[in-house]
């Protein structure tokens, strides 16, 4: 089949041929499977529908090849669900002259949160594209994706809390609720999320249509693979006790946070993305 698709390909270069542009800029726009992969402990992750748009430059050296550049922004989103985990925060100090030093033990019952990272890229390509009026193209590189914002949100979770005194070696204590402790339903948190700059390999291919004159629309599919880490070491736990008002406690994100010391929800987390990609293209310059 592919042996097919190409010798098609060579037929419509032979018979098919019309003068290329040097200078092509353009607007794009694309949507698919968009979101931040990553490795989780005790769940599981999925991707939501994203999308990509932005502006073009491309200079072509001949007809065949060209260098692309430009600005564009994406979005990432992702789904994460864990359940039955067990989280510790320890040495905390409940106040007390005798028996101060406890474990908070959490058990996650049910967690659910979502998660959205928005960048803006540049993107650093080579771009070949055969002869004739309708041509096959392929653009491949890196982009450079610096955040512009980052966040997560959770709701309707459930999980179970209690304090437990090392000292003591008596049985956690999970009772009194204004205290923070026992079982908490229909919960909710959200907050920002802090990433490192990232370096994605872009892959595009597909066909390129002549609408008369220097004018000219791409159709094809993308594939972005993020090649780097963009996660910050985890420093704080998953609960964020509030002294004042210990019963409405909240928690940080499971991309930023660690389920016991020395141990995180997640190790890596890289943009992926992989859709349709739609790009309206204007030509200037003859060789």
């Amino acid at each position: 089949m592919k042996k097919i698709i190409l010798l098609t390909t060579g037929l419509l270069c032979c018979l098919l041929l019309f003068g290329q542009s040097r200078h092509e800029f353009s607007i794009y726009g694309g949507f698919g499977s968009s979101g931040l992969k990553y490795e989780i402990n005790e769940g599981d992750r999925s991707n939501v529908t994203g999308g990509t748009y932005g502006l073009g430059y491309t200079l072509f050296f001949n007809e065949h090849f060209g260098f692309a550049t430009g600005i564009g922004w994406s979005t990432y989103k992702s789904k994460a669900e864990i359940y039955d985990t067990d989280c510790i925060i320890p040495d905390l100090d409940d106040g007390d002259d005798i028996y101060n030093i406890y474990e908070l033990q959490t058990k996650i019952n049910w967690y659910t949160e979502k998660q959205r990272l928005k960048v803006f890229n540049i993107p650093l390509l080579i771009q070949y594209q055969s002869k004739g009026k309708t041509k096959f193209y392929l653009q491949t590189g890196i982009k450079l994706a610096f955040p512009s914002s980052a966040g997560f949100e959770s709701e309707n979770y459930s999980l179970t809390n209690a304090r437990y005194y090392p000292d003591l070696d008596n049985p956690p204590i999970t009772e009194p609720t204004f205290e923070g402790l026992g079982n908490f339903e229909d919960r909710s948190s959200k907050g920002d999320l802090d990433f490192k700059t990232a370096t994605i390999y872009n892959l595009e291919m597909g066909l390129k249509w002549s609408l008369g004159g220097s004018t000219a629309l791409y159709t094809g599919i993308y594939l972005d693979s993020g090649l780097n880490n963009i996660h910050n070491e985890s420093q704080q736990f998953f609960i964020k006790p509030n002294k004042e008002d210990p019963e409405n406690f909240s928690n940080y994100s499971i991309l930023e946070a660690q389920s016991e010391p020395g141990k995180s929800f997640v190790e890596k987390v890289k943009p992926f993305a992989i859709g349709l990609n739609f790009r309206l293209s204007f030509g200037t310059g003859k060789f």
